[in-house]
């Protein structure tokens, strides 16, 4: 379906209520949410967009993921709902690449946040961008280990004796690697929103096929969009930096664990409380800098990607492990993923 023109919008028979179109855009994390949210979706017309930065949508569905078994989520549908029936524009965008649930509780909350989503906009569109897992899980591990944790690639996938083990504690950062079969996503969401309401978009398009990338977002979006050139994606570890940070991270005594004999950001609170961009508190923030593992790593010659950070073996197995579920994903949508490399 093609987007809609503003003379569409303007000259429609059908009132604001009946034009409002809701769209979630749910994730994954790693497919260029970044680009999207800061680069593409504020520039879209007629739009409200509630992202990161821009509303309480957010803190709202953390305090979803959060929630206990028996918590009355209601308030929090009709909070957001009413967002919804006090804006004018014609598009309502909620991005939050976690709502397909938290990547280090294994996703384990993604049915409670679909079920909300839901309520608050059962006819509702669905915007899920994809990565090849090898490519995605990789990502993550990165993501990982920026947070100061220290496991192997092995331990983080759960990868022994040439098979995949089932998801650990969240204390030590890990996954099930089976639980990225992205045709059970889609289906799932297809189940709470009805055919025709969930969009897939390759992450890949971006450098192989731009052109499809923003075609397949303004057929969901049904706005024209606009990829800025020169875009480039939030740099991870390479190989060296990931290697350096599995050894330097225990040494910081991080916020979410114990041990450590190195502050993390010791300066942190003093310039939370001082405030303002003065020549000092520029002084202190950049020596704060140094307690912090990431940014040390992300410098010179050591941010260089320079490769992979998972083995040709630990590629190949997830890979392995989801080639017919890609299949099957491609045989619904005919997105070419095989050209990808999915299957």
């Amino acid at each position: 379906m093609p987007y809609m023109t503003e003379s569409d919008r303007m000259h429609g028979d059908q009132d604001l209520g009946q034009r409002r179109r809701v769209v979630f855009h749910t994730g994954f994390m790693k497919t260029g949410s970044t680009l999207l949210q800061r680069s593409v979706f504020p520039e879209l017309s007629d739009t409200a967009l509630y992202s990161f930065d821009r509303s309480p949508f957010v803190p709202l569905m953390k305090r979803v993921r959060l929630a206990g078994p028996f918590d009355d989520l209601d308030p929090i549908v009709r909070e957001v709902q009413g967002m919804i029936a006090a804006s004018t524009h014609g598009l309502q965008l909620f991005s939050y690449e976690a709502l397909t649930g938290w990547f280090l509780w294994n996703h384990n909350d993604f049915g409670r946040m679909t079920d909300v989503l839901h309520d608050i906009a059962p006819d509702g569109h669905v915007l899920l961008v994809l990565r090849r897992q090898d490519g995605l899980l990789e990502s993550l591990y990165k993501q990982v280990l920026h947070t100061g944790h220290a496991n192997s690639p092995e331990g983080y996938c759960n990868w022994r004796d040439g098979e995949f083990g089932h998801y650990q504690s969240p204390a030590r950062a890990n996954v099930d690697v089976r639980v990225y079969n992205f045709d059970a996503f889609y289906r799932a969401y297809e189940r709470r929103f009805g055919t025709g309401r969930v969009h897939v978009v390759a992450f890949e398009w971006l450098k192989t096929d731009p052109d499809r990338f923003r075609s397949a977002l303004e057929d969901c979006l049904q706005r024209p969009v606009t990829i800025p050139e020169g875009h480039r994606s939030n740099v991870g570890f390479g190989p060296r930096a990931s290697a350096i940070a599995r050894h330097l991270n225990p040494l910081f005594r991080m916020p979410h664990r114990e041990g450590g004999v190195i502050p993390y950001h010791p300066f942190r609170p003093w310039l939370d409380r001082r405030g303002g961009g003065g020549a000092l508190q520029k002084t202190v923030t950049a020596f704060d800098n140094c307690f912090d593992p990431r940014r040390l790593l992300q410098r010179g010659m050591l941010a260089r990607p320079g490769g992979h950070v998972f083995d040709a073996e630990l590629r190949e197995g997830i890979m392995d492990l989801h080639r017919a579920g890609n299949r099957a994903l491609d045989e619904r949508l005919g997105l070419g993923l095989g050209k990808l490399g999915y299957y």
